[in-house]
């Protein structure tokens, strides 16, 4: 986790029981800045990429990454009976 100095401004809004509303940093940064109710990164942490290269992980470094609902869906069944025996096909698909 050394070479990820970063300040993790989010990390504080999204986390639950360590860091309970405080801010993540790098421990060099909380030392050399001086930064007040921050925790430093631990292993298992999240490494977020810093978009916009500002040493600073926050709403800025937000991307899009794609859509969440396809725009065209549909499907064909068929079903095919010869002496006692039947077939059911059935295909999907999302684009």
């Amino acid at each position: 986790m050394a070479e990820y100095n970063k300040i993790d401004i989010s990390a504080g809004e999204v986390q639950y029981g360590g860091a309970a509303g405080k801010r993540v940093a790098s421990q060099s940064l909380i030392s050399s800045r001086g930064l007040v109710n921050y925790i430093s990164t631990k292993l298992g942490d999240m490494r977020w990429k810093d978009l916009d290269k500002n040493d600073t992980i926050d709403y800025r470094d937000m991307t899009s990454l794609g859509r969440s609902v396809p725009r065209w869906t549909g499907g064909v069944n068929a079903t095919f009976s010869y002496k006692g025996f039947s077939l059911f096909a059935r295909v999907d698909f999302a684009l």
